[in-house]
């Protein structure tokens, strides 16, 4: 199969605002396969296909929903009506609007977790809606789509909402799907693990608790971990408290030790060194240039 490459300059027309949804019905026997450098959420409503992805294949039915992320390749072959909705966005879109959003397990498992293991795996862990909550994940990609074709005052804000509530539904499914394939059970624990980290990094979390929260060994959640991540769960950890200090520092005027204080830092001197490791300047220094 040959792969052509889709920018989002391509597909989102408006600039600034990287969303855009369809919903097909393919009728041709192939899709051709392509990558892009933005994130689609891919639903099954209808029909079946060979979903090709990477160097993979794997059959999709009805309430199959997935993620591909940027420059990864896929498409579909073998299509008996079947019928699919895309939503093409960043990630960004959403969270920066609504953070808490990123917290939520449901959301880790669609847009992280699933992905990294989806070869190992061989696509059991992906997430699967029945007959109802496929209905009512479809009636949301209609009115999506109702508002996408509106030049309304407002569009924007609906769009957004729109997507949040489809993707919060999306991650309230993951959580409560039943009888779960042991892929499904282990994408769904390692991402109220990384959920759980995002909401409790300011404590002093260990690997071992951790590893246990996860229901994993420490060497495999270590390993699996770092395939997640790209880094180590304690390295995480700090990056999440960097990460939090440096809105403080751009969105406050709290002092430094204080702000070290709130993220979990019970030595003012040592967030600063960790600061000045990861983001190259101390937090002082980071403050006076924002």
């Amino acid at each position: 199969m040959q792969y052509k490459t889709i920018s989002g300059s391509q597909v989102f027309p408006e600039t600034g605002f990287n969303f855009k949804i369809s919903k097909t019905t393919l009728r041709l026997k192939e899709f051709p396969g392509h990558g892009h450098d933005f994130t689609e959420l891919v639903i099954i409503l209808g029909g079946s296909a060979k979903h090709i992805y990477e160097s993979s294949e794997y059959q999709v039915k009805p309430g199959d929903v997935f993620i591909i992320k940027g420059r990864e390749t896929h498409g579909f072959r073998d299509c008996r009506e079947f019928r699919l909705s895309n939503i093409m966005f960043e990630p960004e879109f959403l969270t920066r609007v609504f953070p808490e959003i990123g917290v939520l397990p449901g959301y880790q498992a669609l847009l992280t977790v699933e992905p990294a293991f989806r070869n190992r795996h061989r696509f059991q862990g992906r997430l699967w809606l029945n007959s109802e909550q496929l209905q009512k994940v479809e009636q949301i990609i209609d009115q999506l789509i109702e508002e996408q074709r509106k030049s309304e005052s407002g569009r924007k804000i609906m769009l957004t909402a729109r997507l949040a509530e489809l993707v919060i539904f999306l991650t309230r499914c993951y959580a409560a799907t039943e009888n779960l394939s042991k892929p499904a059970e282990s994408v769904i624990k390692l991402s109220a693990t990384i959920s759980y980290i995002k909401r409790h990094f300011t404590e002093n979390l260990t690997l071992r608790q951790l590893a246990k929260r996860s229901g994993m060994p420490v060497n495999a959640f270590l390993r699996d971990f770092k395939k997640i991540t790209g880094c180590s769960p304690i390295e995480f950890v700090l990056r999440q408290r960097i990460r939090t200090a440096s809105e403080l520092l751009r969105g406050s005027s709290l002092r430094i030790s204080e702000i070290a204080f709130r993220t979990g830092f019970a030595d003012s001197n040592y967030f600063t060194r960790q600061f000045r490791k990861i983001n190259g300047i101390s937090p002082r220094e980071f403050r006076k240039s924002v």
